[in-house]
């Protein structure tokens, strides 16, 4: 069996799949002299066609802190970026003294199935070197200009290929030893919440179906079924896989199709299932890669041609390689990149996320070319679906994102007025996480949901009165606020207004869901005579409003709120200027209990905290208006402009309105 599939494939700059070695570099780029290697500071080519950067800008990397924090401006939560992956590489060995190998703890597991036996790493052909590179090549400095998709990520790599006297080779019954060997390394490597064994990469292949053995396929279900995935090269004989027995297929990679009676064991197991092809760097399927077939619905594409990685004989030196034994090991550090992410979902899930943000190419859908299509980590890092956000305790896994315990971020909004606006900048709730339809937790910024109205809760010089005598009757057109005042004939105005509907103005849906709210609105207001047509008004508002939270909503407590404002005019023959301190919350607090995090077992982690619903700062408004007063008629046109008093928000706003208010 070749590396790659179909022949052997070890780095060269052809796409031939030949055995010769070559150190000729792309344009501009010696790979061979670190120091000019190390001149370009931009990713290699097949990571940005895949758009790893997404990943590793999110703080993704496989594992290794100290690589994240280097090389990362994290852009979204970090819940579980902390846990080590490991990437399991059965082929011809590794060259563990290179520069981007050597770092302690990068071969986590070796093992060599060959008649060598050896106890430490070697390559004596160069493919499991460059193979391992491409997953978990270390990243060196800031100016380095090769590094793994998955380069924080371990490895455990076993060593399946002898020297027959001609050429190096493999068989069936090295890979199913080698196979078995990483499902028992399943059990030693993962450690809960510190490290995890995620995949298993397989560059190599043979047109002959005969591969197919009854060691090979118990030793490939043996390793789904504990919960890595397979991820296989395609091969690279340029053939279409119409039917497991038709002759044009690649095995071990069509396996699970010409063992049909049990391919549910191999496709619908714990660990993923995915066969990989090659793309240039046009996104065009590869002249030498096998197309997808009759394995088109677990196939995918990536680049697979020029693709550099390390040398086995070189400690400081690179070259190039073309192959679907080189697009392969992208997929599989992707799948690195997944699970470190998300921990607590299966690798068949992520398999599942891969195969449907890929990028469609050829014909439209799932095809037989093309499959699923190019690997496009912009879309895997980002959510499917619509978010859902979980509010109460439960696991994600064993109770999905459609359960009962969930609410649409679409569906959750919380309308507020300016009484209460300083919830709508409360930090804590930018910390919140939404899943989505593959129980993923994503970061969710709930103050998007808070819609402040840009109004008071009430004005009582709004309202549309009726007066009989001393005693006046009214309503707020825009709230539908009944009011009853009392004017006695000394300038005073008395007056009262109650909302049965919201505290303060405040209204809440979905996971912010509210209910029961109310408040009572207190208004005194007196005019002095001054001399001439000089008068000053003198208006104090006291409002007491309190509220209860829906059942399952994010909000867990609502205390009874205090609100004060005030305002002082000074007019003359209708005209006058204003200052007024808006009605705003005094003393009040809302509880939360907002979900932060999901554990590596899938909990959902929720974090208690209390929003203080006064201001930090102490707001003012001017005015200039005129208030014209006829029988029957007040007719009021003002301009004003509300600011910070002391510019710690940097508050500021123009106003103008017109109101006519008939009286009765």
């Amino acid at each position: 069996s070749g590396c790659g599939g179909g022949g052997a494939s070890v780095p060269t700059e052809t796409n031939t799949g030949t055995n010769t070695n070559t150190t000729e570099p792309l344009p501009g780029i010696d790979y061979t002299d670190p120091a000019q290697f190390l001149q370009t500071t931009v990713a290699p080519d097949h990571l940005w066609q895949v758009n790893a950067q997404v990943a590793h800008n999110n703080g993704y990397t496989g594992g290794d802190l100290s690589l994240t924090t280097a090389y990362t401006t994290v852009e979204s939560d970090t819940s579980n970026r902390d846990l080590q992956t490991i990437v399991a590489v059965l082929d011809s060995g590794v060259n563990a003294n290179h520069e981007d190998m050597d770092a302690a703890g990068k071969i986590a597991a070796w093992k060599d199935f060959t008649p060598t036996a050896s106890l430490t790493p070697y390559d004596p052909v160069g493919h499991g070197s460059f193979v391992s590179g491409v997953i978990a090549g270390e990243r060196q400095d800031g100016d380095d200009g090769y590094y793994g998709i998955a380069y924080g990520a371990q490895l455990a790599v076993g060593q399946v290929f002898y020297f027959d006297g001609t050429s190096y080779v493999t068989d069936n019954a090295l890979v199913a030893q080698g196979l078995n060997w990483v499902a028992d390394q399943k059990a030693v490597l993962d450690v809960s919440g510190v490290s995890q064994l995620v995949s298993v990469n397989l560059s190599l292949g043979t047109p002959n179906a005969a591969f197919a053995s009854t060691d090979l396929t118990n030793a490939m279900k043996r390793v789904l079924n504990s919960g890595v995935s397979m991820v296989v090269a395609a091969g690279n004989d340029a053939l279409s896989c119409s039917s497991a027995t038709s002759g044009n297929c690649s095995f071990p990679a069509a396996i699970p199709w010409i063992d049909v009676a049990s391919s549910a064991d191999y496709l619908s197991s714990n660990g993923g299932y995915i066969v990989v092809g090659s793309v240039d760097a046009n996104n065009t399927i590869s002249t030498f890669s096998n197309r997808a077939g009759v394995m088109k619905s677990h196939y995918l594409v990536a680049p697979g041609e020029n693709v550099v990685s390390i040398s086995s004989t070189n400690n400081t030196g690179y070259m190039i390689g073309s192959g679907t034994s080189f697009s392969t090991p992208i997929v599989a550090g992707a799948m690195a990149l997944m699970a470190q992410k998300w921990p607590y979902l299966s690798g068949r899930v992520h398999a599942q996320v891969l195969f449907d943000t890929a990028t469609d190419l050829g014909a439209a859908g799932v095809d037989d070319v093309y499959g699923n299509g190019l690997l496009n980590l912009t879309d895997a890092f980002n959510p499917v679906g619509t978010l859902v956000l979980p509010t109460a305790l439960g696991n994600v896994i064993t109770q999905t994102a459609t359960g009962a315990n969930t609410i649409s971020t679409t569906a959750t909004g919380l309308r507020i007025s300016p009484a209460m606006a300083s919830l709508a900048s409360f930090a804590p709730l930018n910390s919140t996480i939404g899943i989505d339809r593959y129980n993923r937790d994503f970061s969710v910024s709930m103050t998007n949901s808070i819609v402040n109205n840009g109004s008071a809760p009430v004005d009582f010089d709004n309202f549309m009165a009726f007066r009989f005598g001393n005693v006046m009757f009214g309503v707020d057109p825009s709230r539908n606020l009944p009011m009853i005042g009392f004017l006695p004939e000394n300038g005073l105005r008395f007056a009262v207004a109650v909302d049965t509907e919201t505290m303060l103005g405040m209204q809440g849906e979905g996971a912010l869901g509210t209910k029961h709210g109310q408040t009572a609105y207190f208004d005194v207001k007196k005019v002095f005579p001054l001399e001439g047509e000089i008068a000053l008004g003198l208006e104090g508002t006291y409002a007491y409003g309190d509220a209860s939270a829906e059942a399952g909503s994010l909000i867990r407590r609502i205390s009874p709120v205090h609100a004060l404002g005030g305002k002082a005019t000074v007019s003359y023959n209708g005209f006058g200027i204003g200052y007024e301190v808006p009605l705003r919350v005094v003393e009040g607090e809302m509880a939360f209990n907002l979900p932060t995090g999901i554990d590596n077992e899938g909990n959902v982690l929720y974090t208690k905290t209390t929003a203080d619903l006064s201001p930090d700062s102490f707001e003012q408004v001017y005015s200039l208006f005129y208030r014209h007063v006829l029988p029957g008629m007040n007719f009021l046109a003002e301009v004003s402009r509300t600011q910070d008093l002391y510019g710690i928000d940097g508050i500021t706003s123009n106003n103008a309105r017109v109101f006519l208010n008939y009286w009765y």
